[in-house]
């Protein structure tokens, strides 16, 4: 019986992008309001 590394990268890297999908849910992030954002004046 040997090791099969693609398969175990593989389950891994599902995994992972399944933390980080959980991670996004629980976590979202939020906009800057407009007040924060700086004032943009164009230039000449």
């Amino acid at each position: 019986m040997g090791l099969n590394i693609n398969l175990w990268t593989g389950v891994g890297m599902l995994l992972l992008g399944l933390f980080f999908l959980v991670g996004l849910k629980l976590r979202p992030t939020v906009p800057p309001a407009a007040d924060d954002l700086p004032d943009e004046k164009p230039t000449p």
